[in-house]
């Protein structure tokens, strides 16, 4: 009798074992809940969205692209027509060998001077546009990333805790 009283008395006993072992199982199990939750928060959260986003954001680039390519070929068209003329006109005035300043050329200049200027603007614009679009499309993929972390970070809490149980079955069985 006494043997049997000193045995549940005594650290290490069986019980404790026992104990953190089904805490152990209890934990594993979790941690498969929380596996299944991240698989699935995976699928609904960020790939299926992010699928039904990819013909979306092909459309919007092309869009982009196609506004871009047709803006930009106007307005260089426009640029080269002027610049064209003004070097004719520059040409002319140096045959006539005249030394004064033509209002002719320096209009033209001007002009020539005002489209550079409206394409340098319409570029700028244009990656305005890109580097919006690119920020949304971001901050899309952030939100559809944050359930995923949050399932990740749970599933380390877990492993903590599991962790824990751990230390308490190395201690109860030295």
């Amino acid at each position: 009798m006494y043997w049997v009283i000193n045995i549940n008395f005594s650290s290490g006993a069986t019980r404790e074992i026992g104990a953190c072992l089904t805490r152990i199982v209890i934990r594993h199990k979790s941690m498969e809940s929380r596996m299944k939750t991240l698989c699935s928060a995976l699928l609904d959260c960020m790939v299926i969205p992010l699928q039904d986003k990819m013909e979306e954001w092909k459309k919007v680039a092309h869009s982009l692209d196609k506004e871009h390519n047709k803006e930009y070929k106007k307005l260089r068209q426009d640029l080269k027509k002027k610049f064209d003329n003004q070097t004719k006109l520059m040409k002319k005035n140096k045959k006539s060998s005249s030394q004064l300043s033509d209002p002719k050329i320096d209009q033209g200049l001007l002009e020539v001077t005002k489209s550079v200027r409206s394409l340098h603007e319409v570029e700028k614009s244009a990656v305005r546009r890109v580097l919006v679009e690119e920020r949304s499309r971001y901050c899309t993929f952030v939100a559809c990333l944050k359930p995923v972390l949050g399932e990740e970070i749970s599933m380390v809490s877990e492993l903590q805790q599991l962790e824990e149980v751990m230390v308490k079955l190395d201690k109860h069985t030295e």
